[in-house]
């Protein structure tokens, strides 16, 4: 049986109805060619483009001014001469695709690493600091000449051979081309052995084969940070245009012309998943030449006549068509590979480049590099270059600078209306915004553009408006101590969320709420939680666990307490070491609670929990979080799980807390990742960083400049000269054993001068004290006796200055020798 698409062909095929010469044929210009329905007596051969093009190369070389000008044809999609054409085809300025192009790319991984105080810190699960890398101890080399074909084991072994030694995610090998043209490999190395360019150069004078290898000094590469608040700017968007065909669909009524051309207008006509570009019918309307054309533009290489003639149907059949040879004929994956492989020329590529389908006229596709510099290289060097499977097209390649945020899902509502209000403007400033799709939880959003100032304009302009509005009263924050734990806190501030339609949020790391919405309206709503202030009575007190007190606890004693206290809120920290409840009332509460936790024991019944209740709180999760050992949290008892580790800590690791607390289960990297938003996740990993150099006061410390982070490295004990450093920030020199600014003095001579008595007595009005281990000043706003340095995590009892190991010895000192944990009279 006949095919469907050969029965057309068949039915396409017209027998001339007169034996009359064609009049035009004669004069060259019949456009109907083999389907013309007059005689063609001596048909004239078409030479190929092909042919064409082995013609021009087979010719001398001359100078042809055409191809100076760019070709209209090829400008459209639709050049019909294809290699052959005399003019020039150019990636044309109007056809740059925008830095919003609508790629379906995967999430990016994040490797853990961030930039922080002038250091790469690599965080590990349980947001642990698992490596500090400062950027002035790293040694940047790149070896040319290496044997082609080099990978990174046969360096390492390479360099093994001559005592140094690399790490794999610090090195990256790329093929170059040697003197003799012969293909050979280059390495990019870094080390944390100080090592002179020299010394690395006589390194490989022993090494068979190491003259030839040349050793050049470069600017320092390491680990990229994958901090989702900085600008990235390493993507790049490619572009060339697509092999394309026309098509001439000629007619002799112009009514079926017309529903032709309207049938591919209107999208009813497809060629596999693509909507072809028709014109409107072109023409004379004279009787004896009744003839109508229409263009058919965008076409796949693979469309023939017969498949043109399958879409249309039967009634509708032109009487003839005149299709064009695609530019080139290089298969999609192919051009894509071709092109992968000259950005990997350039640098290390992360994964596989990220395809556009949406690309009508133009193949688009998206690559990220492992370093900044090599995207940057890439545009300077590829850009504008010659497609390596068709030297007359032009590769575009444009440099991306993006943003990423991931926001909870009720903040992004209540800030969308002023978000819309602004994206036309940032449009206008050719930075884009894209929404994506929310998720259980989150809403990720992404800030694109070409132009970096302008992109970290708009970045400032939405880190504003995500951050909310501060709730203040008289300059300060409105917070209370029992806000960051009460369970019942939502339904006191959603009466005012619907009242003045914002969102407020706690947040615990900072001690403050947060009002998202129109700006009117979280000032009106700040009012309004003004009134909260009298939920906290003037105290928080804290009651330390024992193993048998929080059994006791988690098996009714806290609900227990509630009961008793109520309304005054009674928290049980389960991620404090040791457990602690926590009570914010009066004196003569905390005296309940002491009775009813060291009193007769009584026989409670234990509390039924299902698989909705929250690990933290016992009660039903409220916007629930699973984590992967199967325990479920409310969003706000997770996220403040995560933020309540301290930089006393000594284990600054984010556990799971589920089963009583017996889970214990270390949360990995990528879990804290998906559960918390990208704000409250760098928050996080800030604040560990912070405790791990506070607890490595030994090894690292932060310079003492006000308001400057960078961190240093501490000289080593014994060192007979102390390295110093100066600040990259703040310019400030330091000597790196005793931490003082002395230039042109020793430690010793700087230690002999006599402090300023000023400091001391303005220290002393103030109410500040030092640290007796670390000498760090400390300052009591509120709460008990029992301080904790931020500087050496030493537990300090605030009356007398006596430090202990642990908070529990605090405590107990504090009842046994001043009466109490509180700096308040009993009875009061």
């Amino acid at each position: 049986m006949q095919s469907s698409e050969a029965a057309f062909a068949q039915a396409f095929e017209v027998t001339p109805l007169q034996q009359m010469n064609c009049r035009y044929f004669a004069l060259g210009a019949c456009k109907y060619g083999d389907g013309c329905r007059y005689g063609h007596p001596e048909p004239i051969r078409k030479i190929p483009n092909d042919e064409f093009a082995a013609l021009e190369i087979s010719h001398e070389p001359t100078s042809d001014s055409r191809q100076q000008i760019p070709c209209k044809f090829f400008a459209w999609g639709h050049c019909k001469r294809g290699l052959a054409c005399s003019f020039a085809h150019a990636a044309t300025p109007e056809h740059s695709q925008h830095a919003n192009e609508d790629f379906e790319e995967p999430e990016d991984g994040d490797s853990g690493a961030r930039e922080l105080g002038g250091a790469i810190v690599q965080f590990g699960d349980g947001a642990t600091v698992s490596a500090v890398s400062l950027r002035t101890e790293f040694y940047s080399f790149r070896l040319n000449y290496l044997p082609g074909g080099a990978t990174l084991e046969s360096v390492a072994a390479l360099l093994a051979d001559v005592g140094v030694n690399i790490e794999p995610n610090k090195t990256r090998v790329t093929a170059m081309t040697g003197n003799d043209a012969s293909v050979c490999s280059s390495a990019e190395i870094n080390t944390a052995e100080p090592t002179s360019l020299e010394e690395m150069r006589m390194k490989f004078v022993a090494v068979p084969g190491g003259k030839d290898i040349e050793v050049v000094g470069i600017p320092q590469r390491i680990v990229q940070s994958s901090n989702t608040h900085t600008i990235d700017c390493r993507r790049v968007h490619c572009s060339w245009y697509r092999p394309v065909r026309t098509a001439w669909l000629d007619f002799g009524n112009e009514s079926i012309a017309e529903r032709v051309s309207r049938g591919f207008r209107s999208g009813r006509y497809k060629i596999g998943d693509r909507e072809v570009t028709a014109s409107e019918p072109s023409g004379t309307t004279m009787r004896a030449l009744q003839a109508y054309t229409v263009t058919l533009t965008n076409l796949p290489p693979y469309i023939t006549k017969e498949k043109i003639l399958c879409i249309i149907g039967r009634n509708l059949l032109p009487r003839n068509i005149e299709i064009s040879e695609p530019a080139y004929n290089e298969e999609e994956d192919t051009a894509i590979a071709q092109i992968q492989s000259l950005l990997t020329s350039v640098g290390e590529v992360e994964g596989d480049p990220v395809v556009s389908r949406s690309g009508l006229k133009r193949f688009k596709i998206q690559a990220k590099f492992a370093h900044e510099a090599d995207a940057r290289t890439a545009v300077s060097k590829l850009h504008d270059s010659a497609l390596p499977f068709y030297s007359r097209g032009r590769l575009t390649v444009q440099l991306v600078i993006s943003a990423k945020f991931k926001v909870l899902n009720r903040v992004y509502q209540a800030v969308e209306q002023r978000i819309k209000e602004q994206r036309q403007a940032w449009m206008d400033s050719k930075a884009f915004l894209r929404v994506y799709p929310p998720s259980a939880a989150f809403t990720c959003l992404k800030l694109e553009g070409q132009d970096a100032k302008q992109v970290a304009s708009v970045k400032q302009e939405l880190d504003v408006i995500l951050a909310g509005c501060v709730v203040e009263h008289n300059g300060q924050a409105v917070w209370r101590e029992a806000w960051g734990k009460m369970k019942n806190i939502s339904s006191i501030l959603k009466p005012i969320e619907q009242a003045f339609d914002v969102f407020i949020c706690r947040d615990t790391l900072r001690r403050q709420l947060r009002a998202y919405g129109p700006s009117k309206s979280c000032m009106e709503a700040a009012k309004r939680l003004e009134e909260l202030m009298h939920i906290d009575n003037e105290f928080r007190f804290e009651i330390p666990l024992g193993s048998g007190d929080f059994r006791w606890a988690c098996q009714g004693g806290h609900n227990e307490l509630s009961s008793a206290l109520d309304p005054k809120p009674v928290t049980l920290d389960v991620v404090s070491n040791p457990k602690r409840i926590i009570i914010h009332g009066n004196q003569e509460d905390y005296e309940r609670a002491l009775a009813l936790l060291h009193g007769a024991k009584k026989q409670l019944t234990r509390v039924t929990t299902t698989d909705k209740d929250c690990s933290a709180c016992w009660t039903e999760a409220e916007c629930p979080v699973r984590t992967q050992c199967g325990h479920v949290y409310c969003s706000g008892c997770f996220e403040a799980l995560c933020s309540s580790k301290s930089a006393t800590d000594s284990d600054m690791l984010i556990r799971c807390v589920g089963a009583e607390d017996t889970c214990r289960r270390i949360l990995p990297l990528s879990e804290l990742r998906e559960h918390l938003s990208s704000t409250t996740l760098e928050d996080i990993l800030g604040a560990s960083f912070s405790s791990y150099i506070a607890r490595n006061a030994s090894e690292f410390r932060y310079c003492p400049t006000p308001d400057c982070d960078m961190v240093y490295r501490v000289a080593k004990e014994g060192a007979k000269v102390p390295p110093a450093h100066t600040c990259g920030k703040c310019l400030i020199s330091l000597c790196t054993s005793c931490h003082a600014s002395h230039e042109n003095q020793s430690c010793a001579e700087h230690k002999s001068q006599i402090p300023d008595p000023r400091v001391e007595t303005l220290k002393k009005n103030l109410g500040i004290k030092d640290c007796p281990k670390c000498k760090t000043s400390m300052e009591k706003i509120d709460g008990c006796d029992h301080m904790t340095c931020q500087g050496c995590g030493a537990h300090i009892c605030w009356k007398c200055l006596e430090s202990f190991k642990s908070g529990r010895d605090c405590y107990a000192h504090l009842n046994r020798i001043h009466g109490g944990i509180m700096d308040v009279p009993r009875g009061l």
